[in-house]
């Protein structure tokens, strides 16, 4: 079985997997090596400009920001396999789907066995509406793409708002209109509202 070394002096991280390999390069931000080569775990290329990933069990959700929309993708993995997920799925979501974005400094424990010296996680987490917290490592690259997710919040949240204020206007025309929308008999000169078949006046078809 392979295993996968980080290669951070002070962080004495060995994987016996590429799955919990790509975890520790996505929660750290730490380079690995395949143990006995000098060649680099490489990651899937990402699209868009940032990416955010979330391992819960068996399950790894992949989060990549475009500047149309969210692209979601829920990875099952296997304990047979951990090389290749047993399942992938792909979904594509809004920016209204972000509820917050916070930023947090988490004591994830001793760096290793032999190390106590204690690990301190910062970052940011992208809070989704469904409760589902996704980690951002606050690693000196990130910031930008947080920018841009908050950009993009606020653009969604501009363009809603216009939408929601556009129906809201139509709907009031239409209604004004409705109201003073009146006919006049020939014969007599009455007015009625539109519809009224005959003249109550006289009795002449409107």
């Amino acid at each position: 079985m392979d295993k996968y070394r980080c290669t951070v002096p002070s962080c004495e991280f060995i994987a016996n997997s590429v799955k919990i390999a790509y975890n520790h390069k996505e929660q750290t931000g730490h380079k690995l090596e395949l143990m006995g080569t000098e060649s680099r775990v490489s990651l899937p290329p990402a699209v868009g400009f940032g990416r955010a990933v979330l391992m819960e069990g068996s399950f790894r959700y992949c989060l990549t920001f475009t500047d149309e929309a969210i692209l979601w993708e829920k990875q099952t993995w296997s304990p047979k396999s951990s090389k290749v997920p047993a399942r992938v799925e792909h979904d594509q979501i809004s920016y209204s789907a972000i509820k917050s974005i916070a930023y947090e400094e988490v004591d994830v424990g001793p760096k290793g066995l032999f190390n106590r010296e204690h690990l301190i996680w910062k970052g940011w987490y992208v809070i989704l509406t469904n409760g589902m917290r996704v980690p951002i490592p606050d690693d000196g690259q990130h910031g930008q793409m947080i920018s841009a997710i908050k950009e993009k919040m606020k653009l969604w949240g501009k363009e809603a708002a216009k939408n929601s204020s556009s129906a809201v206007s139509t709907r009031e025309v239409i209604k004004e209109i409705k109201e003073v929308v009146l006919i006049q008999c020939r014969s007599c000169g009455a007015r009625y509202q539109q519809g009224t078949p005959r003249c109550l006046t006289c009795g002449a078809n409107l």
